[in-house]
């Protein structure tokens, strides 16, 4: 089994945005996430463009290690036992 995981960020403070990740079977995961730092949550115009992603959005993300958890959880899921 092999995932292909893809990381969006913030411009300036590179945090992660937004958790990505298909298997080889077809399996999807994908996730927003919250970062910690108020600061960090602001997103440049360009980054907004190019992902779709807005501050709006991050509000009521999971945070990082709520993201991971679940990131986490959909690996185990989807590897062979």
């Amino acid at each position: 089994m092999r995932f292909f995981v893809d990381f969006e960020a913030t411009q300036y403070s590179e945090r992660i945005i937004n958790i990505g990740c298909i298997t080889d079977t077809g399996a999807k995961f994908s996730t927003l996430v919250k970062p910690a730092r108020k600061k960090d949550r602001k997103l440049t115009r360009f980054i907004t463009e190019l992902t779709g992603i807005t501050k709006e959005m991050l509000a009521t993300a999971p945070s990082i290690d709520e993201a991971f958890n679940a990131f986490f959880d959909f690996v185990i899921a989807n590897s062979p036992t």
